[in-house]
């Protein structure tokens, strides 16, 4: 779904980078990262990539609180909530 209607759009911003990725599986996340030139990316892979990726996300916002970040969630529908609420905690 990103990768078809949400990344190309995206792209064509210049005030707008990709800096991190996380996916549950490493193959997939390296194809990803490797079809949209992202290797410098941080790249967070397993089970609780999506958890450690806010984590980083949240690092990075009070570290430079002049710049914004946003966490796209691609996941299955049921889980949402519960990463979305962990962006709105941090």
């Amino acid at each position: 779904m990103c990768e078809v209607k949400s990344l190309p759009g995206i792209y064509k911003n210049p005030n707008i980078e990709v800096i991190c990725l996380g996916r549950r599986d490493e193959k997939a996340l390296k194809d990803y990262a490797e079809r949209h030139n992202l290797e410098d990316c941080t790249q967070f892979t397993g089970i609780s990539s999506g958890e450690d990726l806010i984590e980083h996300m949240a690092g990075l916002n009070n570290a430079d609180p002049e710049n914004h970040y946003v966490v796209y969630i691609s996941t299955p529908v049921s889980t949402h909530a519960s990463l979305a609420s962990l962006c709105g905690s941090r």
